[in-house]
């Protein structure tokens, strides 16, 4: 039978233990409290990069859940959301891509690298005049290490209004900073057949093949281009050349058609 006075001190031991496991408890919270910033930026940048090496293995889903986890720890950090908006886009969920460049863009003000992409999207969507502002301010930063995908993006946006003069300045830009950038090229091509500058069209179209021997595109433009000015055995050439790259392509279903209405 148990007295009273052992009652007490069994409650004295219970509430003794109650208050241990509380001061136990908020040394554990203190320590997480204190694990955040350096540790946690530390462990987002580990997701980072084990997501940037997925999406190069071409696994956006893998590249996708270690972005989040990136900002499950880092949530200011422009960088991992411009690193969600790329799986995103690579999973073609442009709508979420768009809001997490958007995002980037907020936290790190003048992010070139987000406002090129997001113009890109723009592009794509036929927002024209979104997309050419997006381009303009990703080259208003005198600090961006990549100005010549902006020009690119830039002339081919123009190209879409059919406005050849301005697309041709900003192509050139971009093939004057990377000489060998054969889809500037091909655009620059475009331009110049837009304006009737047929010399000048062959001439752009051939440095990208020069440079991009297996470019389709570019391929069958130089047939167009011959085709039109009635050089059949030439443009027949280009047009059989694509067929071969790339047989699956809508560009090898266009260059049969033009075979097929060759004399």
């Amino acid at each position: 039978m148990t007295t009273g006075r052992s009652v007490k001190a069994c409650r004295s031991v219970q509430s003794w233990r109650y208050w241990w496991v509380l001061v136990l408890f908020a040394f554990v919270a203190a320590g997480c409290a204190g694990e955040s910033k350096a540790v946690k930026k530390k462990r987002a940048e580990r997701y980072v990069n084990e997501g940037v090496l997925a999406l190069r293995g071409r696994d956006p889903n893998l590249a996708l859940e270690r972005f989040l986890k990136a900002l499950k720890d880092d949530p200011e950090n422009p960088y991992v959301h411009y690193n969600i908006a790329i799986a995103y886009w690579a999973k073609r969920d442009t709508a979420k891509a768009k809001l997490h460049f958007e995002e980037a863009i907020r936290l790190k003000p003048g992010y070139s690298e987000a406002y090129n992409n997001l113009g890109v999207i723009y592009l794509e969507q036929g927002q024209i005049q979104q997309a050419i502002e997006s381009f303009k301010k990703a080259l208003s930063n005198p600090l961006y290490s990549n100005p010549q995908d902006a020009h690119y993006n830039l002339g081919r946006a123009y190209l879409k209004r059919k406005e050849y003069g301005k697309a041709i300045l900003q192509l050139k830009q971009a093939v004057q900073i990377i000489p060998e950038f054969a889809s500037a090229y091909n655009s620059l091509g475009e331009a110049y057949q837009g304006m009737n500058m047929l010399a000048e069209a062959e001439g752009s179209y051939r440095k990208a093949l020069n440079y991009a021997p297996e470019y389709a595109k570019a391929r069958l433009n130089l047939g167009r281009l011959l085709y039109q000015q009635r050089r059949f055995s030439e443009a027949r050439q280009a047009f059989v050349e694509v067929m071969r790259q790339a047989p699956a392509s809508n560009e090898a279903e266009e260059a049969r058609s033009y075979l097929q209405s060759l004399p």
